[in-house]
Protein backbone atom coordinates (compact mmCIF):
# COMPACT_ATOMS: atom_id res chain seq x y z
CA UNK A 1 0.00 0.00 0.00
CA UNK A 2 1.39 2.99 -0.68
CA UNK A 3 2.66 5.32 2.46
CA UNK A 4 0.18 6.53 4.77
CA UNK A 5 0.02 8.89 7.33
CA UNK A 6 -1.80 8.29 11.01
CA UNK A 7 -3.67 11.40 12.50
CA UNK A 8 -1.36 11.76 15.14
CA UNK A 9 1.60 12.34 12.87
CA UNK A 10 -0.19 15.60 10.76
CA UNK A 11 -2.46 17.06 13.13
CA UNK A 12 -0.68 18.15 16.20
CA UNK A 13 -4.19 18.61 18.16
CA UNK A 14 -5.33 14.73 17.61
CA UNK A 15 -6.90 13.36 19.44
CA UNK A 16 -9.86 15.86 19.83
CA UNK A 17 -12.56 15.48 21.83
CA UNK A 18 -15.01 15.04 19.31
CA UNK A 19 -18.77 13.71 19.62
CA UNK A 20 -18.44 12.05 16.26
CA UNK A 21 -21.57 9.72 15.52
CA UNK A 22 -20.96 5.62 14.96
CA UNK A 23 -21.35 4.74 11.34
CA UNK A 24 -23.45 1.16 11.36
CA UNK A 25 -22.99 -0.08 8.14
CA UNK A 26 -21.14 0.63 5.29
CA UNK A 27 -22.31 -0.02 1.42
CA UNK A 28 -20.54 2.84 0.12
CA UNK A 29 -17.30 4.35 -1.03
CA UNK A 30 -17.58 7.74 -2.32
CA UNK A 31 -14.24 9.27 -4.53
CA UNK A 32 -13.85 12.98 -4.50
CA UNK A 33 -11.71 15.28 -5.63
CA UNK A 34 -10.91 18.79 -3.89
CA UNK A 35 -10.91 20.95 -6.70
CA UNK A 36 -7.82 22.62 -5.43
CA UNK A 37 -4.44 22.79 -5.57
CA UNK A 38 -2.83 19.32 -5.03
CA UNK A 39 -0.32 20.51 -2.80
CA UNK A 40 -2.65 22.16 -0.35
CA UNK A 41 -2.52 21.45 3.28
CA UNK A 42 -4.56 19.10 4.94
CA UNK A 43 -4.27 21.59 7.64
CA UNK A 44 -6.26 23.93 5.15
CA UNK A 45 -8.91 21.12 4.21
CA UNK A 46 -9.41 21.03 7.88
CA UNK A 47 -9.93 24.30 8.49
CA UNK A 48 -12.16 25.27 5.61
CA UNK A 49 -14.33 22.22 6.61
CA UNK A 50 -14.34 23.18 10.25
CA UNK A 51 -14.24 27.34 9.55
CA UNK A 52 -16.04 27.77 6.69
CA UNK A 53 -18.36 24.97 6.81
CA UNK A 54 -19.19 24.48 10.31
CA UNK A 55 -18.43 20.96 10.65
CA UNK A 56 -16.55 18.85 13.72
CA UNK A 57 -13.87 18.00 11.79
CA UNK A 58 -12.56 16.76 8.09
CA UNK A 59 -14.81 15.62 6.20
CA UNK A 60 -13.40 12.76 4.30
CA UNK A 61 -12.57 9.61 5.86
CA UNK A 62 -9.18 9.52 3.73
CA UNK A 63 -7.56 12.47 1.76
CA UNK A 64 -4.69 11.62 -0.95
CA UNK A 65 -2.34 14.35 -1.18
CA UNK A 66 1.08 14.28 -3.80
CA UNK A 67 0.58 10.34 -3.46
CA UNK A 68 0.33 10.23 0.04
CA UNK A 69 -2.48 8.76 2.01
CA UNK A 70 -3.52 10.70 5.23
CA UNK A 71 -6.06 9.61 7.32
CA UNK A 72 -8.46 12.26 8.76
CA UNK A 73 -12.15 11.15 10.07
CA UNK A 74 -11.60 8.30 11.81
CA UNK A 75 -13.07 5.03 9.27
CA UNK A 76 -15.76 3.59 12.02
CA UNK A 77 -18.00 7.31 12.49
CA UNK A 78 -20.16 8.94 10.02
CA UNK A 79 -18.52 11.51 7.78
CA UNK A 80 -19.56 14.56 6.25
CA UNK A 81 -19.17 14.45 2.40
CA UNK A 82 -21.96 12.85 0.35
CA UNK A 83 -25.50 14.52 1.58
CA UNK A 84 -27.75 11.61 2.28
CA UNK A 85 -24.73 9.27 1.98
CA UNK A 86 -23.15 9.99 5.18
CA UNK A 87 -24.40 7.43 7.46
CA UNK A 88 -23.05 4.62 4.88
CA UNK A 89 -20.58 5.70 3.48
CA UNK A 90 -16.49 6.27 3.74
CA UNK A 91 -15.38 9.23 1.75
CA UNK A 92 -11.93 9.51 0.01
CA UNK A 93 -10.62 12.95 -1.42
CA UNK A 94 -7.98 13.15 -4.07
CA UNK A 95 -6.47 16.32 -3.68
CA UNK A 96 -6.33 18.40 -6.74
CA UNK A 97 -8.50 19.52 -9.81
CA UNK A 98 -9.53 16.78 -12.00
CA UNK A 99 -11.95 18.62 -14.21
CA UNK A 100 -8.86 19.45 -16.77
CA UNK A 101 -6.24 17.99 -15.79
CA UNK A 102 -5.05 14.01 -14.94
CA UNK A 103 -4.24 12.96 -11.31
CA UNK A 104 -0.51 12.11 -11.24
CA UNK A 105 0.36 8.23 -11.21
CA UNK A 106 1.51 8.44 -7.52
CA UNK A 107 -2.34 9.50 -6.56
CA UNK A 108 -3.89 7.16 -8.83
CA UNK A 109 -1.71 4.61 -7.01
CA UNK A 110 -2.82 5.27 -4.26
CA UNK A 111 -6.50 5.78 -4.79
CA UNK A 112 -6.31 2.08 -6.30
CA UNK A 113 -5.04 0.63 -3.22
CA UNK A 114 -7.26 2.65 -1.18
CA UNK A 115 -10.12 1.57 -3.11
CA UNK A 116 -8.67 -2.19 -3.35
CA UNK A 117 -8.03 -1.97 0.56
CA UNK A 118 -11.92 -0.73 1.50
CA UNK A 119 -13.14 -3.38 -0.74
CA UNK A 120 -11.13 -6.05 1.10
CA UNK A 121 -13.00 -4.35 4.27
CA UNK A 122 -16.39 -4.34 2.72
CA UNK A 123 -16.62 -6.84 -0.20
CA UNK A 124 -20.39 -5.75 -1.94
CA UNK A 125 -19.42 -2.18 -1.21
CA UNK A 126 -20.58 0.01 -4.26
CA UNK A 127 -17.82 2.53 -5.51
CA UNK A 128 -19.29 6.08 -6.85
CA UNK A 129 -18.09 9.56 -7.37
CA UNK A 130 -19.65 12.25 -5.86
CA UNK A 131 -21.48 13.40 -9.27
CA UNK A 132 -23.16 9.74 -9.14
CA UNK A 133 -23.83 10.03 -5.44
CA UNK A 134 -25.13 14.13 -6.16
CA UNK A 135 -25.45 14.64 -9.69
CA UNK A 136 -27.57 17.68 -8.77
CA UNK A 137 -25.26 19.46 -6.84
CA UNK A 138 -21.78 19.02 -8.37
CA UNK A 139 -18.97 17.46 -11.11
CA UNK A 140 -16.62 16.11 -8.50
CA UNK A 141 -14.67 13.96 -8.45
CA UNK A 142 -13.70 15.26 -12.13
CA UNK A 143 -14.19 13.48 -15.29
CA UNK A 144 -10.35 12.71 -15.60
CA UNK A 145 -10.13 10.89 -12.13
CA UNK A 146 -13.59 8.83 -12.89
CA UNK A 147 -11.10 6.72 -15.46
CA UNK A 148 -9.04 5.73 -12.81
CA UNK A 149 -11.88 3.60 -10.87
CA UNK A 150 -11.61 1.63 -14.49
CA UNK A 151 -8.52 0.36 -13.43
CA UNK A 152 -9.35 -2.24 -10.67
CA UNK A 153 -9.09 -5.46 -12.41
CA UNK A 154 -12.68 -6.60 -13.37
CA UNK A 155 -14.76 -4.37 -12.27
CA UNK A 156 -16.79 -2.25 -15.01
CA UNK A 157 -16.66 1.59 -14.81
CA UNK A 158 -17.06 2.86 -11.30
CA UNK A 159 -19.50 -0.08 -10.16
CA UNK A 160 -16.93 -2.31 -7.65
CA UNK A 161 -19.06 -5.09 -6.58
CA UNK A 162 -17.02 -7.37 -4.76
CA UNK A 163 -13.95 -6.91 -6.62
CA UNK A 164 -10.65 -7.85 -4.04
CA UNK A 165 -7.63 -6.82 -6.39
CA UNK A 166 -4.43 -7.45 -5.79
CA UNK A 167 -1.93 -4.73 -5.96
CA UNK A 168 1.32 -3.72 -5.49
Amino acid sequence: MSASLARESWDTGWPREIDYAQRGATDTVVVHHSAGPRDQSIEEIRSFHVDTRGWLDIGYHFVIRLGLLYTARPLYVIGAHCRHRNARSVGVCVLGDYSSSAPEPQDRRALLQLLAHLLELWPGAEILGHVEAQSDLTACPGRLLEGVREELPTTPGWRGYGVRPLLT
